[in-house]
């Protein structure tokens, strides 16, 4: 089974607001699962493969900038 979160998990763990994590739902950059009989009101999870991936060019740019050896 995926691990899934709820929009405020994703928020947290990629440090952004809850109105971008939305923002990239809506534009498919986050994977939305949506479980059986969900409608208005009731909470939709974020797969945290989706996330993971979201959250890779952040990871790789920030090795990139520190130094070998010195820490961030």
């Amino acid at each position: 089974m995926t691990n899934l979160m709820t929009r405020e998990q994703a928020a947290g763990a990629l440090h952004l607001s809850l109105s971008t994590i939305t923002r990239m739902c809506n534009d498919g950059e986050l994977e939305v699962v949506r479980p059986r009989g969900a409608g208005r009101g009731r909470p939709l999870f974020i797969t945290a493969t989706s996330v993971q991936k979201a959250l890779t060019p952040v990871i790789t740019k920030a090795a990139r900038l520190t130094p070998e050896g010195e820490t961030a």
